[in-house]
């Protein structure tokens, strides 16, 4: 074997290693996702059930709870309690209003 071919199957091999690890790389964040997902919704189902047992207090109060222990980003939050961006801001001013009630 000439040393050009030797060096082409050497490329042709790192392409191949290259392209499995992507594929398996792909095939990793697909399942992520569809756990991420699941995860959201089941989620949602609770704060659903939570928020008919508490109602938009008990869910304002999660909401604090969320943010302060700044568990999860702002749009997972609006996603998790439904909320537009006007609804999860009127819900952060309700919170606002509350902490004033009380100092």
């Amino acid at each position: 074997m000439r040393k050009t071919e030797m060096d082409t199957k050497g490329l042709e091999d790192k392409i191949l290693f290259a392209i499995r690890k992507l594929s398996r790389g792909i095939d990793i964040l697909i399942e992520l996702q569809l756990d991420i997902i699941g995860h959201r919704s089941k989620l949602r189902n609770l704060i659903m059930a939570y928020e008919s047992k508490h109602g938009q207090e008990g869910c304002d109060d999660l909401i604090r709870a969320i943010i302060r222990d700044q568990a999860l980003p702002e749009e997972e939050i609006k996603s998790a309690f439904d909320h537009s961006d006007a609804s999860y801001l009127a819900a952060l001013e309700r919170l606002q209003e509350r902490e004033n009630l009380t100092k």
